[in-house]
């Protein structure tokens, strides 16, 4: 077929001029091809030879289509990794938001809870990264410091997500401080703040 053909042509341009002028936008075509032929590995492999190359034309949207095609296959680490190379890159905040926000959809499937917290102390020191995205890492960073046995550090960060509880973080954050509150024996400090909570009608 004339894109298997096409497939061909532009494999051979890459073997034959690995420093070669057209290098960068013949491996983004190479990676759309292989993409509309279901060849999705073969995709990904394409645009991380694409990622590691010097800045050019293709680099923003070929990490952007790395990222998205690595998370829809289940390989986040490479999704996070190419979500992080676009928000040091993106220009636009636009873009660079959505670099943030598919970061951290990476990295929520990171296992290792020291590695999960390297990525989201990313997430709170970057530059750019949403409101929504940045309260979400905050709230998993309390999650890890809290089952880490951390607790005054994650009870420091769910008073601050507690502070709007309009979000889900932040109610979730609030019941979290009332509880520890309610269990170092500061009843009426407890009462005080489920009185609070309720007049602030979170949907939560």
């Amino acid at each position: 077929s004339s894109s298997a053909a096409g497939e061909r042509a532009l494999a051979e341009y890459i073997e034959k001029y690995p420093r070669g002028a057209y290098k960068a936008s013949a491996l983004y075509h190479l990676a759309d091809v292989r993409e509309r032929e279901k060849k999705t590995s073969e995709a990904i492999e394409t645009l991380v030879e694409l990622s590691e190359m010097a800045y050019n034309k293709h680099t923003v949207s070929g990490l952007e289509k790395l990222g998205a095609l690595s998370i829809e296959s289940g390989r986040y680490t490479t999704a996070a990794d190419a979500y992080l190379k676009l928000t040091s890159v993106a220009v636009n905040p636009e873009t660079r938001g959505k670099a943030w926000a598919g970061y951290l959809s990476s990295v929520k499937h990171v296992d290792a809870a020291d590695k999960k917290i390297e990525a989201v102390d990313n997430i709170i020191s970057g530059s750019g990264v949403p409101l929504n995205v940045m309260r979400e890492a905050k709230f998993i960073k309390a999650g890890l410091l809290k089952e880490t046995a951390h607790q005054a550090q994650a009870l420091e960060i769910y008073r601050e997500l507690a502070s709007e509880v309009q979000s889900k973080e932040g109610a979730e954050s609030a019941y979290y401080v009332i509880e520890a509150e309610y269990e170092a024996g500061k009843l009426d400090v407890a009462e005080q703040m489920i009185m609070e909570l309720a007049k602030k009608n979170t949907p939560h």
